[in-house]
């Protein structure tokens, strides 16, 4: 019975976050919390409830015990990293990337935000190497990581090397607008 109610609670909540009441949200999945409280996916979703409210202490709480409750979920992980990432906590991000790596070496998606931490804390080298995986494991989003290497490039001064990836990265999808932005960065055009 618990359970059918919990999970009412729970479809309730969803739907109240997708709709974008996030109030709503977290008081459905705060229900299914309370009936069933070792199920990582409540804390997770009322996670994101939270951070549509911009109550991101919270949000980080509750990543923590989803975490907590299936450590083996490296999509938690690296969600938690991105979080830490927007708020400029970038050692903690990169470790939340290096624990879900550690469980799923082939996320792209984990090697390029690792990426983009190791680039705002200085350590060009390790970023460099990250996205160079990230393009390798997907191809298919081989704009983004090249746009992230230009970025990259550009700030140390590699400036042809910047010009190379924005160029590479207009190749594979002439519409993205992060391409353009730094081809024109780089051009002045």
């Amino acid at each position: 019975m618990d359970a059918d109610v919990a999970r009412d609670h729970f479809d309730r909540g969803y739907a109240a976050l997708t709709a974008g009441d996030f109030y709503e949200a977290i008081d459905c999945f705060t229900r299914a919390i309370d009936l069933k409280p070792n199920v990582a996916a409540g804390y997770r979703y009322r996670a994101f409830a939270r951070l549509g409210r911009n109550d991101r202490p919270a949000a980080l709480k509750d990543f923590a015990e989803a975490i907590r409750l299936k450590p083996d979920d490296p999509q938690l992980r690296l969600e938690r990293a991105l979080e830490f990432y927007k708020q400029r906590g970038y050692d903690a991000a990169a470790a939340d990337c290096d624990a879900a790596l550690g469980l799923d070496p082939g996320r792209a998606d984990g090697l390029g935000l690792r990426g983009r931490c190791f680039a705002a804390l200085g350590e060009s080298d390790k970023a460099l190497a990250d996205f160079a995986a990230a393009l390798a494991v997907d191809p298919d989003q081989a704009h983004t990581y090249r746009v992230f290497r230009g970025v990259l490039y550009m700030e140390l001064g590699r400036t042809a090397e910047a010009k190379a990836e924005a160029e590479a990265a207009l190749l594979s999808d002439p519409e993205y607008g992060a391409a353009k932005h730094l081809l024109a960065n780089l051009t002045g055009v």
